[in-house]
Formats: structure tokens, C-alpha cells, sequence
């Protein structure tokens, strides 16, 4: 069994539309992201106490590589706390190429 609740703002900071020079990299957008979730799974019975929770941030970019090539390269961070105790509380930084599932 499992429970999950996931809450996520996305807004667009700055549209720059712009490449430097020859290079063939394009900036198009970049954005910033807040979210929170909380879930748990088990197999015999559910305890509200043992709900694991993260909160995080991130900021994105959308860019265009070789003329046609279009990627989103991410950085973030997440404070994560397990309500179980079985792993002890940490933030956590984050780069990710591609975009989120």
C-alpha cells in the first residue's frame, strides 16, 4: 500500500530568448519551482507517524543546444525528514539533465 500527496509551483522568472555569439547554445526560459510531499507505504497496517516529508526548491533553465537539441538542466535542494526515525533528517542538493518525469 502506499500514500503519497505531492504539492508543486512552477513560475517563469526571466524569458531571455538569447544566444552568445556563435555559440550554439540558446537560452530560452528560466524558472524556479517550491514543492512539499509526503507519503508513506506499508504492508500490514498504516501510522500516520511514520509519514516521511520533503521540502525544496529548484531553478531551471530551458536551453537549446546545436541549433535543435532542446534541454532542461536543473539545480535544487530538498530538506528531507523521515517520521519513522529510521534515517535521520538531511538536506539534500540535486542536479538533474532532462526533465522531471
Amino acid at each position: 500500500h502506499v500514500a503519497l500527496m505531492n504539492v508543486d509551483y512552477r513560475f517563469p522568472l526571466a524569458r531571455p530568448q538569447r544566444g552568445s555569439g556563435t555559440i550554439p547554445l540558446f537560452l530560452r526560459t528560466i524558472y524556479g519551482a517550491a514543492f512539499a510531499d509526503a507519503g508513506n507505504a506499508w504492508t500490514d497496517q498504516f501510522t500516520a507517524d511514520a509519514i516521511k516529508v520533503s521540502v525544496g526548491g529548484e531553478f531551471s533553465t530551458d536551453l537549446v543546444f546545436g541549433f535543435f537539441f532542446p534541454i532542461t538542466a536543473t539545480v535544487g535542494a530538498a530538506w528531507g525528514h523521515d517520521g519513522s526515525g529510521t534515517a535521520p533528517d538531511r538536506a539534500t542538493v540535486y542536479v538533474r539533465v532532462g526533465r522531471a518525469f
